[in-house]
């Protein structure tokens, strides 16, 4: 009985900000690079 992915994390959004979290690719870009955005 192993546990699922949602139970090892049931919410991932909280303990990750949303602007680093991988499920946000378009906003983590200009996030990680503030100076490229520039």
């Amino acid at each position: 009985m192993r546990p699922t992915y949602p139970e090892l994390r049931p919410t991932p959004q909280r303990r990750y900000p949303k602007h680093i979290w991988p499920n946000d690719p378009l906003p983590a870009r200009p996030a990680a690079r503030g100076h490229d955005d520039a």
